[in-house]
């Protein structure tokens, strides 16, 4: 028994240690060179989940147009009120007011971020391109996150959402503790008006037209990194962290 209980104290040291040397590499590498992340990928596909994940692991901000536009909200904000009738019909926010939104979140970050559903078009990517310029920033990699159209449904149709701090939750992945409250602010949860059955397919055919020209635009400039978001969190996470670590 004192044997059982000394190995394991010297496990929990090794992965204790284990801990520290990979927050210490990451954070080396930030100073170095910061990493600038794109996360693309269809509705469903858990760009907003993994971009928090690589947030906290990295110590980079994660920049959501939509988490913007929720903060705008809280203060009844005139584009905030816009935005939501537009994106409740399961449209893309116009450029202008995205461009601004983005121009105005990057130009206060040096230390890196990861960009969440942004650009959503070509003209998109070719704004940010030379804003990155201008800013003297470089980009690290543009991750493409591949789901199945049927798992795209079921993960919009029981998604629930906290309009206060922006947490996600699935009704049958991801069940909040209590029924309709949001985990970790108590918030009353909600079914966003983009994520009923009848906007998926409208959806759909905005990414295909609009977001997937950006890939090729990518994978030819050599920065396209294709990941399967047909598997668990988890796996995806750990894939993306393997990518970004070897970097």
């Amino acid at each position: 028994m004192i044997i059982i209980k000394k190995n394991l104290c010297f496990f929990i040291i090794f992965l204790f240690n284990f801990s520290i040397k990979a927050n210490e590499m990451s954070i080396e590498y930030k100073e170095d060179k910061p990493f600038i992340i794109i996360l693309l990928g269809p509705p469903g596909a858990g760009k907003g989940t993994q971009a928090k994940q690589i947030s906290k692991l990295f110590s980079i901000p994660h920049i959501s147009v939509g988490d913007i536009i929720r903060e705008e909200a809280l203060h009844g904000s005139s584009i905030a009120m816009e935005v939501k009738k537009i994106t409740d019909e399961g449209k893309f926010i116009p450029d202008d007011l995205v461009l601004k939104i983005i121009e105005k979140r990057i130009s206060k970050e040096i230390n890196g971020y990861i960009l969440d559903g942004f650009p959503r078009n070509i003209f998109q990517a070719y704004f940010l391109e030379k804003m990155l310029s201008d800013l003297n920033q470089e980009l690290t990699v543009v991750f493409s996150l591949n789901v199945s159209p049927e798992l795209i449904t079921e993960r919009i149709i029981y998604r629930r959402t906290c309009p206060n701090c922006g947490a996600v939750f699935n009704l049958t992945t991801k069940v909040p503790k209590k029924e309709g409250q949001c985990d970790f602010c108590k918030n009353e949860l909600i079914h966003r008006g983009d994520d009923h059955e009848d906007k998926i397919n409208f959806r759909l055919s905005l990414y295909n037209n609009e977001t997937v020209p950006i890939i090729q635009y990518y994978e030819n400039k050599e920065i396209l990194k294709e990941i399967s978001a047909n598997e668990s969190i988890l796996e995806v996470e750990n894939e993306i962290i393997e990518y970004l670590q070897n970097k």
